[in-house]
C-alpha cells in the first residue's frame, strides 16, 4: 500500500512501514528504510549519502548529494532489505 500527501509518500506493507520518501528542507527530499543498524553504515554512493540511523523509529536515513539528482538506483538493494525486513523475509 502507497499513502501520502504533499509532503511524503509512504510505502506499507499491512501496518508495518517499509520506507518513506519526504522533504528534508527548502530543496531537498530524504528516504527513510527500515533497516537494522549497521546494515549501512559504510554505504558511499555517487548520488546518495547515509545521513544518520534513527534509534527511535530503526530507520536508516538518506540524502541525495545534489537535490537535482533523484536517481535511486543505487538505494534499490536496501529498499529490498527493508521490505524483507518488515515482511519478514530471510
Amino acid at each position: 500500500m502507497c499513502w501520502g500527501n504533499k509532503l511524503h509518500t509512504i510505502f506499507k506493507l499491512s501496518n508495518r512501514i517499509a520506507f518513506d520518501i519526504k522533504w528534508s528542507g527548502t530543496y531537498t527530499w530524504k528516504v527513510e528504510m527500515k533497516l537494522d543498524p549497521g546494515t549501512v553504515d559504510d554505504f558511499k554512493g555517487n548520488q546518495w549519502e547515509f545521513q544518520r540511523y534513527d534509534d527511535g523509529f530503526n530507520n536508516a536515513i538518506f540524502r541525495p548529494l545534489e537535490a537535482e539528482k533523484t536517481d535511486l538506483t543505487e538505494l534499490e538493494i536496501f529498499f529490498e532489505i527493508a521490505y524483507q525486513n518488515i515482511a519478514g523475509i530471510d
